[in-house]
């Protein structure tokens, strides 16, 4: 489970972003709610967070597993991941900002 946090934990809520961001957008737009523009920006932020922990979990080397160069090679490229997905999901997250929710 360590493993699979270290390396996949950022694609994992990088797909949890898009989805609720998605689904916030359809909300807005069906309905007379107008609150997903902070609501995507608040998803964004903790979606963020949680890629940039996943990101320094990998770094540390939290998974442990033999042999160890499978290990290191597994969590250093979680933490390139996670830094990857956390700007995806920020410049994603930024698109409310600039572009109408509903057009």
């Amino acid at each position: 489970m360590s493993l699979f946090l270290a390396f996949l934990g950022a694609p994992v809520v990088w797909v949890v972003h898009l989805a609720v961001s998605y689904f916030l957008v359809a909300l807005d737009c069906a309905t007379d709610w107008n609150g997903a523009r902070i609501a995507v920006l608040l998803v964004t932020a903790l979606c963020a967070l949680a890629a940039g922990g996943s990101g320094v979990y990998a770094w540390r080397g939290g998974a442990s597993i033999d042999p160890p160069q499978v290990r290191e090679f597994l969590v250093r490229s979680g933490a390139i991941l996670a830094a990857l997905f956390a700007g995806a999901i920020i410049l994603s997250g930024m698109a409310p900002l600039f572009l109408p929710i509903c057009s």
